[in-house]
This record gives structure tokens, sequence and C-alpha cells, in this order.
């Protein structure tokens, strides 16, 4: 043998082509696929197909050849840009500036639920040449790095394409990629992006405008909502308030056939609108002076389309179809609370007038994120571990900005393009250009089509900024004349509102108004306390429904027959009263009694057992409620002496009959109206929270869009005044009393006075329901309790119902410390869908209905208001096992009410049979209770806590404790 070797081309080494491995891989990135379909590919064809290692090789080479493209196509794109700007002459201060189209895209598809994906991009594209400027790609995932870190070793040098923490939220990868895009724009471009087209599905903009990216030219970024968008968000809004019904009114026929008529209508709803918009953009107005007659003429489409013609002839453009709906709807849909929640809808749509008018979209975005998904395999395939992500990216700009591009990659790498692919190119354009023309000869008309389903989780984080101040201006106008219009129809509505609570008209029309029952809760504020707690509860009332509030319904019209009978007088039904002087002020009085009384009646259910001269004495709930000096004197600092004086002025009666009434007694007291108090000790207090408080919050909510609700200017300056003052007084007194009891923080924190939020179920034990108001107190009487009234509290604590959207409103929230609500839902379904027993968290605050377990399977989360920390504990029959996700817990460290729950539900063990054992530490300070639900999930399907590893990604660990949730069922959590 000569022993020769040499190596064989199957093709020329120096060619002005491109080598067939290289093109092969280049034509997976375009096509969308990756090694293991094209070699299946090649299979299929009796072809032998190169090594992967070969493909991930020629992959590397070819990465630098799409960006560098896709870099030289962008520039030219801004080129052009740019040069179209100057022709104008839109420049500030010789710096050209345009409308740009921002929108990101995911590697991975959500489905509604799972935000997660490893890599994302957000994407800047010209409004006037619909090219690509600028995109920004994000990756929280590298495999080497990955590998060496899970191996304990040093990375080896490498390009690395990890650019974003593996912590943070994916859903901000689109903010912080299109902010970078407008913070290099003059850089890259020597471009402003002054206007910005988006939709309203994230956070972007209000990022753009924390960053300010053109503070030095002193320009402030402005954004239209996409047209598209808005119409179908509306569309989407109105379908689900034609789904919503209260339980009390789903088998009511006439509510379902008002159902049926708003679903039949907003298709028309929609195409009105679209006409409005069309017509006004053809007057020859100013822009500003359009927008605020469109406005009007969007807030009289509902009336127009459900039949009532009251202002057509007035906004004059839907006088042609208004013979054609006859049928007016309207009353009904007011009497049943249905047509309040339209006008809302349609209320907020209509604060976008400016954007319809424009009818700009964010088509050329949703143009490119769709070539995307069709490089990286419709979402289906990781691509995003060794920069294959970037190269698709980058080849999809190609794409949207030349239609061509195998040949610009040719054309960059240097290399002759082949005629095949030229051609297929060509070919492709002119088929699209057909395609244009064809539709624009045979003037083809988009049809409406159906949303099937909605989104409920999309962008659940998302924020906005507030409403300008001219179209806030604009709504609050609108609004006053709405209440004024309620004023001039006090009598009818009064009669139609007579069932209050039974009533959906009476909950819709006290969506708007600040009535009797939270008088004294406004009246009585801290100048310095903020208002987002009160205007939520009053907004935002969560659909709670215990046993006190059930107790406070059933009997309150035997305690009315009572008093009948004990004042031998009759005592009228009656409605919502509006207060004509002020129609933002309304009340419901329990009954009224001859030509100018009224009656207020409570059944506490505390009292069930007891008389009501005893309860008095007895329960602290209802000593405060009466004078000390005079039992028959109602005290003047509580909050039922403001109820019942607005009860009196707003209704013009004179006197109030009110009543404790209990099985055994009832004890009454009369009120008189005290005009003097109601005009200068109320009414201004009541109108300024209203107006400075409620009223932004009903016509630009905060809380929807997942923001803090705002506190008003007088609040702010009263807080900024007790701030000096504070300091001021600290600068006297530096050295404190010796003497003087100073207790840390986290003492005084514990010592604090629970907050009566209604939202809190752990008040259950002590709330007490008015046809009006919910009043919640905590009973502190300590007298022994009955094994029946023990059995109640037990069956309150183990039966109430938590609403979905209010546990998704706490779990979801990243820095959101889990609720003993969200909890109990979660322990819940531990317990029914599994061997384990579980319980309330809330037993924990009423040691004294503490049942004692039997079962070698007790499964429990303990902590909460005690601790501001959550753990697990599982009882095996023996021993009990404490999982905390703060290292280093004892006994000691547990809160005396911690130890007193496990003394008396487990009283067969000593502290000897406590285990504390070691598991994974929670990642930050707020995820105790996440941590502690993997835990119990652990030991539930039968795995031991101490040997999971569960992902630091929070985030990703709170949706999936919502998917357990909404399932009903338990999966493992989240493992690194």
């Amino acid at each position: 043998m000569c022993n020769y070797e040499d190596n064989i081309w199957s093709e020329p080494i120096e060619s002005e082509k491109l080598d067939i491995n290289t093109a092969a891989v280049a034509g997976t990135v375009t096509i969308g696929i990756g090694y293991a379909q094209l070699e299946e590919l090649c299979a299929a064809m009796n072809i032998f197909c190169m090594s992967e290692k070969t493909y991930i090789k020629d992959r590397e080479n070819v990465i630098n050849d799409f960006e560098k493209t896709a870099m030289e196509s962008m520039k030219m794109a801004g080129e052009i840009e740019k040069q179209l700007a100057l022709e104008r002459n839109e420049t500030i201060n010789g710096i050209p500036y345009i409308t740009v189209i921002a929108d990101g895209s995911w590697m991975k598809r959500s489905y509604g639920n799972a935000y997660d994906s490893l890599s994302g991009v957000g994407a800047i594209i010209g409004h006037r040449t619909r090219k690509v400027l600028f995109i920004g790609i994000r990756n929280k995932f590298c495999t080497v790095c990955d590998m060496v870190e899970r191996r304990g070793l040093e990375p080896k040098a490498h390009k690395c394409y990890k650019n974003f923490d593996r912590n943070a939220s994916s859903t901000s990868m689109e903010s912080d990629a299109i902010v970078e895009g407008f913070k290099s724009s003059l850089e890259m471009h020597g471009l402003i992006y002054k206007t910005v087209v988006a939709d309203g599905d994230s956070s972007v903009y209000q990022s753009i405008l924390n960053n300010a990216p053109y503070r030095e030219q002193m320009v402030t970024v402005k954004k239209i909502e996409c047209t598209n968008h808005l119409l179908r968000n509306l569309c989407k809004k109105l379908k689900t308030i034609a789904d919503m019904t209260q339980p009390n009114m789903r088998r009511n026929r006439v509510v379902v056939q008002l159902r049926n008529v708003v679903k039949k209508n907003i298709l028309k709803i929609r195409q009105e609108v679209m006409k409005a918009a069309t017509l006004r953009r053809q007057n020859k107005q100013p822009h500003h002076s359009k927008a605020m007659e469109l406005q009007k003429d969007i807030l009289n489409i509902p009336n127009h389309i459900f039949g009532e013609h009251k202002r057509c002839k007035e906004r004059g453009i839907l006088r042609e179809t208004c013979d054609i709906i006859n049928k007016n709807y309207v009353p009904n849909l007011r009497s049943y609370g249905i047509y309040q929640n339209i006008e809302n809808a349609i209320r907020y749509f209509s604060a976008y007038s400016d954007s319809l008018l424009l009818n700009l979209t964010n088509n050329p975005a949703e143009s490119f994120n769709s070539i995307i998904c069709k490089e990286i395999g419709g979402k289906r395939i990781n691509f995003g571990t060794r920069g294959s992500y970037n190269t698709r990216i980058a080849g999809a700009v190609v794409q949207h900005n030349t239609q061509e591009v195998l040949t610009q990659v040719y054309e960059g790498i240097c290399k002759d393009v082949p005629l095949v692919a030229e051609n297929l190119e060509k070919r492709r354009q002119i088929k699209i250009l057909r395609s244009k023309e064809s539709r624009k000869v045979n003037e083809k008309s988009h049809k409406f089509k159906r949303e099937l389903g909605l989104d409920r989780h999309y962008g659940p984080q998302s924020q906005k900024p507030d409403l300008p101040p001219d179209v806030f201006q604009q709504l609050e106008q609108n609004h006053i004349e709405k209440l004024a219009e309620n004023v001039e129809n006090w009598q009818q509505i009064e009669q139609d509102t007579r069932g209050q609570s039974e009533c959906e008209l009476w909950h819709s029309l006290r969506r708007e108004m600040l009535t009797a029952s939270n008088f004294g809760v406004v009246c009585r504020m801290r100048p310095t306390t903020s208002c987002g707690a009160i205007v939520k509860n009053i907004l935002f009332p969560p659909s709670i429904d215990t046993a006190a509030m059930k107790y406070g319904r059933d009997k309150e019209e035997v305690a009315r027959k009572d008093l009948a009978t004990n004042l031998n007088k009759k005592i009228e039904a009656c409605g919502l009263f509006i207060d004509l002087d002020n129609p933002c002020l309304g009340a419901s009085p329990d009954g009224l009694i001859d030509d100018d009384g009224l009656v207020e009646i409570k059944c506490p259910l505390s009292a069930e057992n007891l008389t009501a001269e005893e309860a008095i004495k007895e329960l602290p709930l209802l000593k405060g409620i009466f004078n000390k000096k005079n039992a028959d004197e109602i005290n003047r600092n509580h909050r039922y002496y403001y109820q019942i004086q607005g009860q009196l002025n707003i209704t013009q009666r004179n006197y109030c009959i009110f009543v404790i009434w209990t099985p055994k007694s009832l004890k009454t007291v009369r009120v008189n109206k005290d005009n003097i108090f109601w005009e200068k000790e109320m009414v201004p207090a009541l109108t300024r929270f209203y107006y400075e408080c409620m009223l932004p919050e009903i016509l630009d909510s905060r809380h929807n869009r997942h923001m803090p609700i705002r506190d008003s200017k007088y609040i702010l300056d009263a807080k900024e005044k007790a701030c000096r003052k504070k300091n001021s007084h600290v600068q006297q007194n530096k050295r404190p009393n010796e003497n003087e009891n100073i207790l840390p923080d986290s003492k005084k924190l514990k010592q604090k006075v629970l907050s009566t939020d209604a939202t809190s179920i752990a008040a259950a034990l002590d709330v007490e329901e008015d046809s009006d108001c919910i009043v919640v107190s905590y009973s502190k009487n300590k007298r022994n309790l009955t094994a029946d009234e023990i059995a109640n509290r037990r069956k309150v604590l183990d039966k109430i119902e938590i609403p979905l959207s209010v546990v998704r409103d706490n779990v979801l929230p990243a820095q959101s410390q889990l609720s003993d609500e969200s909890l109990d839902v979660f322990l819940r379904v531990v317990r029914e869908t599994s061997c384990f027993e579980t319980q309330s968290v809330q037993y924990l605050q009423f040691s004294e209905v503490i049942p004692a377990s039997d079962s070698n399977n007790s499964l429990q989360i303990i902590g909460g208001n005690c601790t501001n920390h959550w753990r697990c504990i599982f009882f095996d029959g023996s021993k009990l096992h404490v999982y905390d996700s703060l290292p280093n817990c004892t006994y000691e460290k547990l809160a005396k009410m911690e130890k007193d729950y496990i003394r008396k539900r487990y009283p067969t063990i000593n502290v000897s049979d406590i285990i504390f054992e070691k598991v994974q530490s929670q990642p930050d300070s707020t995820s105790c209770g996440i941590y502690a639900a993997a835990f119990a999930t652990a030991v539930a399907l039968g795995k031991n806590p101490c040997e999971e590893k569960y992902s630091n990604d929070v985030e990703h660990m709170r949706r999936h404790f919502m998917n357990i949730i909404e399932n009903n069922k338990l999966s493992p959590f989240p493992s690194q």
C-alpha cells in the first residue's frame, strides 16, 4: 500500500457558488425547519445528509451573514424614512421625526396562561415605508452556560446569546427591546420616533414614557392606538357583558332574551363606529373638533342600535337608519342593569376617538410577526438555545423588507445567486402584486369574524398611562350630564329599584354613586388616609356571601313585620333615592313610614341568641352604636349616624326609626334630621371625595389596568404637611425618653388594628349585612361558645366561596404575598383531589373552633397574618414535619398562634415530635405562600419536598399555582 491520503470535494473549493451544506443550512433558516427535519427530508429523497456537528458549524458561519444583511436592510429603510421626513419638513431642531409601529413576538405560544418563553423580539417598523427599522432580541437561555452551571464548571470561550435575566418576566421582553430601539434611533438612523402606533395589550408605551428617550430634545413620544385592536377589544367587552348575569337572573326569560339581543348587535355597533369615524374623517374641521364630535357620536350609538333615537336627529349621521330600528330595548336593558355596563364599555372606547379618526393599525408589525412565525416553525420548536433564533429573526427582517431573502443573503456573502432561487422569489413577488391589484379592482370587503373565546389572561400586568386631560374632561362632562338625567327621572328610578339587592338596576346605579352606607367611612377619614382601599371597596366590591350576610337578608323582612306590628304602622318598601342637589349621592332606606319617616334595620348574627338589650350590653359590635350616657340616643360619631342623616336629607324626610332586631326582641331609637350637620359636616366631604377620588376611577380606572388607585391632591397635600410636621417634631426631640416603651417595627405591626376590608374572609365570623351595605367588624368577646356556634363557625370557614378573580388578582402580581383566600382555595383543591386532610388557614385566628385531627395524612399551611410568612406542615400520624422556605426555622421561632394551632390540631404530639425539614429557600421576600403550596403539592403527590429543586422563576411558579386552581387538579410545580 502507498499510504496516500487525500480529500475529495464534491464541488470546487474556490467557487463563486455557495457550497451545498451552507446553502442547505441557509434554506432551513428561511423555510423554518431544523436539522431533524432536514435529515428526514434528505432520507425521503435517498440523499445522505450532513452530520449534526457539520450543520451546527455551518449555522454558526451563516449567523453573522444573516445579521449583517438584516442590519444593512434596516439602515437602508431608515434612510428612506429620513428622506421622506425631510421632504415634508418634519424636523425638530433639524432632526427628522417619523411615526413608527411597534410590536413584540415570542418564540413560544402562551395559549393564554404560560407566559414563559425563553426568547422574544421587539420590532419597530416605519409607518411610511412599512419596513423594519429595529429589532431587539432577548434570550434567557444559553446551552453552553446552562450545561457548565449544572456541572459546576467554568464556561469555555463561546459566543453567548443570553442577554436577559432568567428570573425576569418574559412579558417584559417586548417593552425592554422596544425601549432600546427608541433610545438608539438617533445613533442608528438619525431619527426621532415622535409617534408610535401600537396595540393596548402591553406596557410598552408606559415604559417609553418612563425612560424618556428624547429628554434632551424635549420631545415626548405620543401614542396612537391600533384601530383594529380597539374595535376587537370593544367587541370582546360587549360579548362579556352579554354573557354576564347575576345568579338569581340566569333563568329569567326576559334577561336571556335581552342578552341575545346584545349578542346579535355587537357587530352592528362595530360597523356603526367605523361608519361614524369615516364620515367625521371627511369633515373639514380641526382634528380635535372632529375627535370631540366623533366621541359624542360613539356615545349615542348604543341608544341608536337598541332603538332609542332621541339624540339621533341631533347627531345627524345615524338618521338614515332610524326607521329600520323601530323596537326600543333600552328601558328593559336599563331595568336589568345591562345597559349601564354597555355604556361604561362605550364610554371607555370613546376616549380613543382621536385614534379612530387617524385609522392607523399595526398590520405591518403583524405581517412581520407572521414571517417570524413561519421561520421558527410555527412556534413549535425551541430554536433559542444556540443563536438559531437570532438568525431566523434576521432572516425575517430581510424577507419583510425586501421580499427576497435568499437573493440578499447570497449577495451579502458575495456569492452568485442561484437562478432557481432568483426565479422563485420573482414569481412570488409578481403573485403578491397581482393579488393586491385584484383586491383593489374587485373591492373585496373584509368579513367580520366572530371571536370564539375571550382570552382573559392576555396582558394581566399591562399598564397604560392615564387619559389625556382634555379627553378626561369630556368624559367627566358626559358623566355629569348622565347624573343630571338621573335626577330628572328620580321617581321612576326609585320605583324600578324597590327590589334593592335583588334588582340589577339598583346594583348598576350604585356602582357610579356614593351611597349612604359609605357616608360614615368617607366623612370620618383622616386627612392623610389614602382613598384607594375605600374606592376599591365601593367600585369593585368582592362577591362574597357569608353566613352573617345571608342571615341579615333572610331576617330583614321578619324584622320589618315585627317593627310594623310594634309601631302599629305600615312600612312601605322603597328603592334608590337620588339627592336632587348632589346627584352623585344616593340612599336606600329599609322602608318608609308615614309621610315624613323612614326605617333602618340591623339584624346582627352575633345577637341571634340574645335579646336586643343583652346584645347591646355584651357585644362590642353594638356597644359603640349608642350614646354611653343615654342608651336611647345614637352615637353621633358612629358611622350609622352618618348613614341615617344621609338617608333623611336625601329622601327629604324628618325622622328615622333605627332598629336593632333579634329573634327575641327589638330596640328602636328615633333619630331626627339635622340639616346643619348634613350641610356643614357631610356634604363638602362627600362631594369632594366623589369628584376627586371616585370619579377619576370610574372614568379612567387604574384598578382595571392593574395599577394603584390614585390619591387625590388634597390627600397628597395632607400627607406632605403631616410629613413635614413629623420631621419637625423629630428634629426637636432627637433623644427619646428613656422610660418610653419603644417597640420595634415588627411588634408595632402586630399590634396594629386589623383593616376592616370587606375582602377578608376572616371577618366572616362577625360580618353583619344591611340591604344597603356590608359591615365588617372583629369581635373580641371571650364568652364560651356553644357546640352549635362552634359548628356554625366551622361551616362558615369550610364552605365560603371565593371568586376566581379575587384569587387571580392576588396571585399573579409579582410582589404580592398570598392571601388567606388564595391558600384556602388551593387547600380545597388538595382536599378534594387527594387523600389528604386540610382545612381553612383561617382556623389559625380562631383557636376556639380548631378541631383535633385523627388522620395520619393531615396537610396544612399555617402562618399568614400572625407572622407575615407561610409554611407547610404535614402530620404522618406520629411526627409533624415542618417545611419552611426560610432556613433555620425552630419551634421557638413559631408564633404563639402557630403553636396554639399545632397543640389543638395535633394534641398527641410533643415538641420532640416536630421535625423541621431542610427544603429549598424562597428567592424573594413575598413568595413564601407559593413555595409552601409547592411543598404541600409534593407531599400530596407522594414526593419528598426535601428532594425537590423548584424553579426560581417566581412568575412561572405563580402561574402554575393558578393553573392548579383553575383546573382543580394537582400537578408538580416547575423544577429548575
